[in-house]
């Protein structure tokens, strides 16, 4: 019967797209996750998507993209009878959203586009994701420069990511976003890319915050180095603060019969100390780092090594080792609730910066990608995050992730 409805539903597809020359696609993707904390509490979520999506190139210089997505979700909560008082009850939500959907005009050395963009800064995690509003970019003989006017109050809050307050609302924050770039090749391999972010808050928080970006890629045979420096200046009422992030980053692609690749990356981002202009750095949007921790940037540093190879044309497998530590002993937000930093544990609840040591702990975490034709892909992925690796809270006990992802295209 399934496999019916799939046919009958690729079909319907097809015979659209040959009837109005456009194209058409359709992702069916379910994906389950459980995180365990120790034996104690466990967290189920199963999601199921649709998303179709619809392109038009109308001439040689304008296109049409439209997608969405329609999210069914389960999710349950395990709390281990001893330290539970009452049974919990899992959860049903269906949630759409409109995905990237832009307009887009390509004219000699100029481009346009219009709509819900993809936009990222040079570093990859100050500003990341879908916006909407308008970017122009325009090339000359010294670079590609482009502006952009973004706004995020119309996205659906969980993808927006946005850091900087919380709201528990279907739409995230309202915030103007204006962005500056420039991109070129130095000395004709060293890919330089500078941007410039200017953030203003509309919904009453009242908290500004300004950016510089720089990011730099440099070939060499086999290998290819990056390094990247961010600033930040925000400002809260009458409050300002200023605050640094970096990384440092190395590909090798390893000289082996089957595609393979080992890679580095190291990235910094100040905390909150008392009596100092530097503060923590705080992105617009959470870029989560780590498979199981997830932390966003602020007050955290994060060191990783990653293997990827393609031992068969239909299998590929990644696994990553990262290590995580605090830049201060104040910045808790960036944590799950499970590092709660409480005055239980230390005895002085007046003083927050005596709560445990700088040493988060390591994360191991291993993935295996099957693609038996072009169309389905099964993913089957699983770690652990280790607390005892580090001394910010080295007794506490394990958090432990495990996913199972099945992706079906019509193309």
């Amino acid at each position: 019967m399934i496999k019916k409805t799939l046919l009958t539903l690729y079909l319907l597809i097809a015979t659209c797209s040959l009837l109005f020359a456009k194209d058409f696609g359709l992702i069916l993707d379910n994906g389950t996750e459980y995180i365990g904390f120790d034996d104690k509490t466990g967290q189920f979520e199963n999601t199921l998507s649709l998303v179709p999506r619809y392109s038009d190139l109308i001439n040689d210089n304008i296109e049409i993209y439209i997608s969405a997505a329609f999210n069914y979700q389960f999710m349950n909560q395990f709390v281990n009878k001893r330290y539970a008082s009452q049974p919990l009850e899992g959860q049903h939500s269906f949630i759409p959203e409109l995905l990237r959907t832009e307009f887009s005009m390509s004219v000699n050395n100029w481009d346009l586009s219009i709509g819900r963009i993809f936009y990222s800064d040079p570093l990859g995690f100050i500003a990341y994701g879908l916006f909407d509003g308008s970017r122009f970019a325009l090339d000359t003989d010294i670079g590609t420069f482009s502006i952009g006017v973004l706004y995020t109050g119309l996205l659906y809050s969980k993808r927006a990511n946005i850091v900087m307050t919380d709201e528990d609302t279907y739409f995230a924050p309202k915030k103007l976003v204006c962005t500056l770039d420039w991109e070129d090749f130095l000395f004709e391999t060293v890919r330089a890319r500078i941007g410039v972010i200017g953030q203003f808050d509309l919904s009453g928080a009242n908290l500004h915050t300004q950016y510089f970006s720089a990011k730099f890629s440099i070939p060499a045979g086999s290998f290819v180095f990056d390094a990247g420096l961010g600033a930040g200046l925000a400002h809260y009422d009458d409050d300002l603060q200023f605050a640094l992030a970096g990384d440092i980053g190395a590909g090798w692609m390893l000289p082996t019969s089957f595609p393979s690749q080992l890679s580095f990356l190291g990235r910094i981002s100040s905390g909150r100390f008392l009596d100092t202009p530097l503060g923590t750095f705080m992105p617009i949007t959470t870029v989560p780092h780590g498979s199981i921790l997830q932390a966003p940037i602020s007050g955290l540093s994060m060191f990783s090594l990653d293997y990827t190879a393609r031992f068969h044309e239909k299998i590929s497998v990644n696994f990553t080792a990262s290590y995580f530590i605090r830049s201060d002993l104040g910045t808790y937000q960036s944590y799950p609730v499970f590092f709660d930093f409480d005055e239980e544990d230390s005895g002085e609840a007046d003083d927050e910066y005596m709560y445990g040591g700088y040493f988060l702990g390591g994360e191991f975490f291993a993935r295996i990608i099957w693609s038996p034709i072009s169309d389905v892909q099964f993913i089957l992925g699983g770690g652990a995050f280790l607390p005892a690796l580090g001394d910010a809270r080295p007794h506490i006990g394990v958090l432990w992730r495990a996913e199972l992802k099945v992706v079906f295209s019509i193309y």
